[in-house]
């Protein structure tokens, strides 16, 4: 045992200590251990409810995040009709004219504008490995292409829903 006031060891059966002459507090510990407690078990109910509950919010959140981009897509402040608007978005038919090896310049002449960037890296500060990855949107604001450009190349292309 240890004195409360100087913290030197001490006898376990000191009531003062014979270093400082403090007396010392005697400590007891007890354990009450009742057999007869049981945990309450939550409601299966008010869990599932809870559930429910989260699923609706993110589902809410996910069309209000939807909503947004197809707005967003849809009305992108350009002054040219919607159809020639539509005519630039990217569709399966252009898509699988882009090919490996086209300059990024080639895949805005096919596609009719400029992709988003989505993701960059450059190691060493070496054009041969700049890399940047694209995407466009098709005319319904959900389906969409990615295209990933290195050193200057299409490397790779995806898609998702287009028609």
């Amino acid at each position: 045992m240890f004195c409360n006031k100087c913290g030197r060891e001490i006898a376990n059966d000191s009531r003062v200590c014979k270093f400082c002459g403090s007396t010392v507090a005697q400590t007891t510990i007890n354990y009450n251990i009742n057999s007869n407690t049981t945990a309450k078990r939550k409601n299966p109910a008010i869990i599932i409810i809870g559930i429910i509950i989260i699923l609706i919010g993110v589902g809410i959140a996910f069309s209000a995040i939807v909503d947004e981009t197809a707005s967003n897509v849809s009305t992108s402040g350009n002054t040219i009709s919607d159809n020639k608007k539509e005519d630039k978005k990217i569709n399966l038919e252009k898509f699988n004219k882009i090919k490996t090896g086209m300059t990024y310049k080639q895949v805005v002449e096919i596609i009719g504008e400029e992709g988003t960037v989505l993701s960059e890296s450059n190691i060493s500060n070496n054009e041969k490995y700049h890399t940047v990855m694209y995407y466009w949107y098709g005319k319904d604001g959900i389906s969409n292409a990615n295209i990933t450009i290195q050193g200057g190349k299409v490397i790779s292309k995806a898609q998702i829903g287009l028609k």
